[in-house]
């Protein structure tokens, strides 16, 4: 080899060593999560805006303004964030469709089949008899729309509508049309696909197993479609021919959304379907248990459905996972539409012909609870726990205000909790001021701190003239003595004195409304109330037990922690065989109960019915899969003892992707969000588990 080559590989393995090790540093470092974007749950209603008329789904969006028509012949544009219409437009007769958007005009058609087309400002350009029913969707692509109709006719008009050019097929055109580089693609009742140029010049075509309904999507490559049959292609563009075809339960009459290497489709038997775009392959799919007949919304990481009743329910786009719901209080009549941060839903009075558009946004709260209810004594022991609803790693600060005056008791970090030890009688509001990279919310909750009570061991001898303050730190029996003295003499006489225990309360806060906290004793006998399976009790065990060892490793108070553990499968066998009704029993019952809000969210959260918005929604979310892998690799060890296994055999385990498929490694992995690491957080939870081992029937 000669110098001038060997200098020149020389430089390229140190550019190599450079890339490989900049790469190696993105791989092994651990990510910073960002602020999550787009629509988060819960949700309340901020606003709403009133219409008359029965909606015409989808309602569609423009630039933060949206698009809808009524049956009753009205046509609106709205300021999406100003909540204002911009322009109506009245057609002569009653509507059939929602408008179109082209990309200069918009369309509408009413139920005379008469073609509307209105300028950006919502005044009449033109008007058409077709002639024809209108089937599809009107597209606008290079100076011409294209629809077809029940009489198998694709039209194809100018934008003055005029020039009119017609294609027929073979029968009615349901699918389609779409306006592709490669042509316009449209499908019909017979089967046909067809493919053919502006001028109405056959370029190609397909014939499916049956009838093609609904809509067409495509990504430029590959053209997607559903048939009467059930089947759901994807066809090439180039060849003409499928790529991959997937048997759904039902087929597909509403648009198919891509997003990234993602398709996601709504079918007749209502179960949303997630599709890898290139092959077809089913990555989740989720039974809706109401049916619909709205446009799905996905808005970032969610995919939202708007059912035929009041329910709306998001899921992640990447698992499956139903991470949002909210319910109206009257059924849904369109498509979910986000305009940010607004999440916009619309109902209707069949009655009185009203309709409604709600405005949702995500729901912020800060949350505040003290363990001891107001007044306590000076000098005791006042543990608060604040905790926040809608913030992305939330920080806390604490401060405490006597009349105007406010002074910050403790600064703003991750913890959220705070003890106060009040040395002075008085009225105060102990305040928590709840901050993210976003927003801010504050809390306060008043006190009052009374005289602190004095035991005065009073002898014969003293006649009131001398006095002690004792500060009993532990329960039991005791003798309180004085020996007085003076030159010449002494005398001494003792008082006998019990000190019981304390009673133990967990986390009650303002809005239990005066109702006693439950012991532990009270919450173990509530679960076997309700769980007779001894599996199911050992479960809940074990989760207690990780949720109090957790919360002592973060600095919280382990109480409450592990009541959400013993608690959060409560009405398991009763929503065994309808899980998506899992905790809606045990919320009942236990806001009943008077239960601590923190404590029923966190129950909530466990099952991905609300989201986790504070380290106790995150820990039971990762711990309650955790508790099944660890039972499970137990199991396979050859003793079958909790303290036989360590860290090291359970990550054995953990790392074999067949071994507990229900323990999911992705909800075990969020224990980032507590601020732990992995193998920390199993060790906790390996060691708390092996403290209960005989309980566990693990011994």
């Amino acid at each position: 080899m000669t110098k001038a080559f060997m200098k020149k590989r020389a430089i390229w393995m140190l550019l190599l060593a450079t890339v490989l090790g900049g790469a190696s540093c993105r791989i092994f470092k651990p990510g910073i999560a960002a602020y999550p974007i787009g629509l988060s749950f819960p949700v309340v209603e901020d606003a709403s805006m009133s219409f008359k008329g029965r909606i015409i789904s989808p309602v569609r969006e423009r630039g933060g303004a949206y698009f809808y028509s009524t049956e009753n012949g009205f046509v609106r544009c709205v300021d999406g964030l100003e909540k204002q219409v911009i322009w109506t437009f009245e057609a002569n007769s009653g509507l059939r469709t929602a408008p179109f958007l082209g990309r200069e005009k918009i369309y509408v058609y009413d139920k005379a089949d008469v073609l509307y087309c209105l300028d950006p400002q919502g005044k009449l350009s033109w008007k058409k008899a077709v002639g024809e029913k209108v089937l599809t969707p009107v597209v606008e692509d290079s100076g011409r729309i294209y629809f077809g109709t029940d009489q198998g006719i694709l039209w194809s008009l100018d934008l003055r509508g005029e020039s009119p050019r017609r294609f027929k097929a073979g029968a009615a055109i349901h699918g389609g049309p779409m306006v592709l580089d490669s042509g316009i693609i449209f499908g019909s009742d017979d089967g046909k696909l067809f493919l053919i140029d502006p001028q109405g010049q056959a370029l190609g075509g397909f014939r499916a197993p049956g009838r093609i309904i609904g809509p067409l999507a495509s990504d430029g490559k590959i053209v997607f479609f559903s048939t009467e049959t059930r089947d759901f292609f994807g066809l090439s563009l180039k060849r003409l021919k499928p790529k991959w075809k997937v048997r759904l339960g039902g087929y597909v009459q509403i648009d198919p959304v891509l997003k990234g290497e993602r398709l996601f489709l709504l079918s007749t038997n209502s179960v949303i379907y997630c599709l890898k775009k290139t092959s077809g392959d089913v990555l989740w799919w989720q039974n809706i248990p109401s049916r619909t007949a709205y446009e799905l919304a996905v808005i970032e990481d969610k995919v939202v459905v708007s059912t035929l009743s009041s329910n709306l329910l998001a899921f992640d786009v990447v698992t499956g996972r139903k991470i949002g719901e909210y319910k109206m209080a009257q059924d849904l009549k369109a498509n979910a539409l986000w305009i940010d941060p607004f999440l916009i839903l619309a109902h209707h009075d069949s009655q009185t012909d009203d309709g409604r558009f709600v405005y949702l946004r995500k729901d912020v709260q800060a949350l505040l609870s003290v363990q001891k209810a107001s007044p306590q004594p000076a000098g005791d022991e006042i543990p608060f726990i604040a905790s926040a609803i809608g913030f992305f790693k939330p920080n806390y600060e604490f401060y405490l205000k006597t009349g105007e005056k406010r002074e910050v008791i403790q600064k703003a970090s991750e913890k959220n909790t705070w003890t106060w030890y009040a040395d002075a009688e008085g009225s105060y509001s102990v305040g928590v001021n709840v901050t993210d990279e976003k927003q801010s919310r504050e809390i306060e909750i008043p006190y009052v701190i009374d005289k602190r009570p004095e035991i005065i061991a009073e002898s014969p001898l003293m006649k009131g003239k001398d006095t002690r303050t004792w500060y009993a730190d532990a329960d039991g029996s005791y003798s309180e003595g004085v020996n007085v003295t003076d030159e010449k003499q002494s005398r001494e006489i003792e008082i006998p004195f019990v000190i019981e225990k304390r009673p133990e309360k967990i986390a009650e806060s303002p809005l239990m409304k005066g109702k006693a906290a439950m012991t532990r004793e009270e919450t173990l006998e509530l679960v076997r109330k309700h769980l007779k399976n001894r599996n199911l009790i050992k479960h809940c065990l074990a989760v207690e037990a990780c949720m109090k060892a957790v919360a002592s490793r973060l600095g919280q108070d382990p109480e409450p922690w592990g009541m959400a553990g013993l608690v959060h499968d409560l009405d398991y066998e009763v929503t065994e065989k309808s899980p998506e009704l899992h905790t809606t029993e045990t919320v009942k019952i236990l806001n009943e109960l008077g239960i601590d809000p923190l404590i029923v969210h966190a129950v909530q959260a466990h099952a991905g019915k609300v989201p986790c918005g504070n380290a106790m929604d995150w820990a039971i979310f990762s711990i309650d899969p955790l508790t099944g892998l660890i039972i499970a690799a137990t199991l396979m060890h050859p003793t079958k003892k909790l303290r036989a296994i360590d860290l090291e055999f359970v990550k054995r385990r953990y790392k074999e992707k067949s071994f507990a498929k229900g323990a999911r490694r992705d909800e075990i992995e969020q224990c980032v969000n507590i601020g732990l690491s992995l193998d920390e957080f199993i060790a906790i939870c390996i060691q708390a588990m092996q403290g209960i081992d005989q309980n566990l029937g693990l011994a």
